[in-house]
């Protein structure tokens, strides 16, 4: 067959399927305007929703079905475009944000029902019927900003009987104070949760209606600090007792009337973060009961900073990955996993992964082709001095494989730290040290920080100070109960 004759052939089915795809159209143009008179005859007659719903679904399926089976054949696409089409989907999916997910209804928020009626003046409940058995439901989700109250007693005395009679003055937060256990609660969570420094607290009530002084930020602070320092210290006691902890350091700058040698009166200062594991320091003769567990992220990020270009340490990195991978398939406490069969598990799938990882930095320390101050030697030499530690990680069953746990909590230090630059002073630190313990605990045990200092406020403002730790040991976020009323 000639050129001119291929080509003409081809004009002719284009034209042919170009004259079916607009049969086609006409097709579902008709079938849509028969589901809509349909729908209409169906809402005349009074149909319930439910069966106008299914119906108008059935037709469009129709539709659909129709239009899928009527269509002219389509060339089959090859591989590559096939991935191509697949690629384009994902995208427009993402495009979405949601990504298709369903539409959390929030079930834990405070939930207020509205029942709403036609507002049509021609409406008239008394002749109307329900046109559906159930109502439509809307969700709207309203914020309430920060408010203010302030609450006016007129407190009455008596006598009766030659008695005097008063009425009872309500709890405040401190001695002398008009501030309640709510409004200490707010200050601490915007300062020590959201991590804003005070100058902007104070904006911020100033903003919603309520003018506070920096001095009285700060001595409110203050108190508080000194109204935790019990909660505080029978926290630590409770930490401390635990056979488990995870700790880490994370530093703060604190203002000093000395001045360094840049002639600043600033220095650095250190709060730790223990989670309830020592430093190497302690892995020596005299803390004999002590086993350090090393963070195998801080290991495995030392190797991917060589780069993605480094195959050494990618392999360390994918094998380190690995060890993650297995580990990932039980959690203890989760579907009856005891820390018995974990370590059984460990016992499994660690050995071999080790053995590798060893294997691989072996043979790379004795290629010899190192650089002294390379990265990756450096990361070797950071992997070797902690494999024994390593290898401990995997002799228990209750072990972390990391110490995130701890970097989370030191993140809203970090940020605080950002927010705010430094503490005025080293009492103001070990009053940030107070807080944070206690702000993060809450936030561990997934306890509402302002309902929790709310009710403890309130619930130990008469307390006195010599009152015994084992008193607040109920009081601690792991098995505090908000107090009724």
């Amino acid at each position: 067959m000639k050129k001119d004759e291929i080509i003409e052939l081809l004009k002719e089915q284009i034209k042919g399927l170009r004259d079916d795809n607009n049969r086609l159209l006409g097709q579902v143009d008709a079938l849509i305007k028969e589901v809509s008179s349909l729908k209409e005859a169906l809402l005349q007659k009074g149909e319930s929703l439910s069966k106008q719903q299914r119906l108008a679904k059935g037709l469009a399926k129709l539709v659909s079905n129709t239009s899928e089976q009527q269509q002219a054949p389509q060339p089959a696409m090859s591989e590559e475009e096939r991935q191509k089409r697949e690629a384009e989907k994902a995208d427009k999916r993402k495009a979405r944000k949601n990504n298709g997910a369903k539409r959390d209804m929030h079930y834990e928020m405070e939930e207020e029902e509205h029942v709403v009626y036609p507002d049509d003046p021609d409406f008239d409940i008394n002749k109307a019927r329900l046109f559906t058995t159930a109502p439509r439901i809307c969700v709207r989700y309203e914020c309430v900003p920060m408010r203010f109250i302030k609450h006016v007693y007129k407190i009455h005395t008596y006598t009766q009987d030659g008695r005097l009679f008063e009425g009872k003055t309500p709890v405040s937060a401190f001695l002398n104070s008009s501030y309640d256990g709510s409004f200490i609660a707010g200050l601490m969570e915007l300062r020590y949760i959201q991590s804003l420094p005070v100058e902007r607290i104070i904006n911020y009530f100033e903003g919603h209606g309520f003018t506070l002084k920096k001095p009285t930020a700060h001595k409110l602070i203050e108190k508080a600090s000194g109204l935790f320092e019990n909660l505080y210290k029978c926290i630590r006691q409770t930490a401390l007792s635990d056979p488990y902890k995870a700790a880490d350091e994370t530093y703060y700058k604190i203002l000093v009337p000395e001045k360094n040698s840049k002639g600043k009166g600033v220095r650095k200062g250190y709060l730790w973060v223990v989670v309830g594991s020592p430093y190497r320091k302690l892995e020596s003769d005299a803390y004999p009961n002590i086993t350090r567990i090393p963070c195998l992220q801080h290991i495995k990020r030392k190797f991917i900073d060589c780069g993605e270009n480094d195959p050494d340490a990618k392999r360390i990195v994918e094998l380190i990955n690995t060890l993650y991978q297995n580990e990932h398939k039980h959690k203890v406490g989760v579907d009856g996993w005891t820390v018995e069969q974990n370590l059984m598990h460990r016992k499994k799938y660690a050995p071999d992964i080790l053995g590798e990882i060893k294997d691989v930095f072996d043979e790379i320390e004795e290629r010899g082709d190192l650089l002294p101050k390379s990265e990756l030697q450096e990361a070797i030499t950071y992997l070797r001095n902690e494999w024994n530690a390593v290898v401990d990680i995997f002799n228990y069953g209750d072990t972390y494989l990391d110490n995130n746990i701890v970097e989370r909590m030191n993140r809203y230090i970090s940020l605080s730290r950002k927010n705010s630059l430094f503490f005025g002073s080293h009492k103001g630190a070990e009053r940030g040290a107070i807080l944070y313990t206690i702000a993060l605990t809450c936030r561990m045990h997934k306890v509402n920080l302002f309902e929790y200092l709310t009710d403890v406020i309130n619930r130990t403002a008469e307390w006195q100070p010599n009152t015994p730790l084992e008193k607040y040991r109920e009081l601690l976020p792991d098995r505090w109960k908000k107090a009724n009323g």
